[in-house]
């Protein structure tokens, strides 16, 4: 919390009162686009992940029944 503080006291002296909204709302904007990617991200991990999965367990149900 107190490192938050100390970048947001630096941030205002540096950039001034003018600029802090424009500044604040590039790096929401920011932000928000790094999460989406993140989520999208997860998305196709977890997605390959199912199907190797799905691929593994077809191919254990194929070698048993050739047994």
């Amino acid at each position: 919390m107190t490192t938050w503080l100390i970048v947001a006291a630096l941030a205002l002296i540096l950039l001034g009162p003018k600029q802090m909204p424009s500044a604040v709302r590039k790096i929401a904007r920011m932000m928000g686009k790094l999460q989406r990617m993140s989520d999208e991200f997860k998305r196709q991990m977890m997605s390959l992940d199912r199907k190797i999965e799905n691929e593994v367990e077809s191919s254990l149900k194929d070698s048993s029944s050739e047994a």
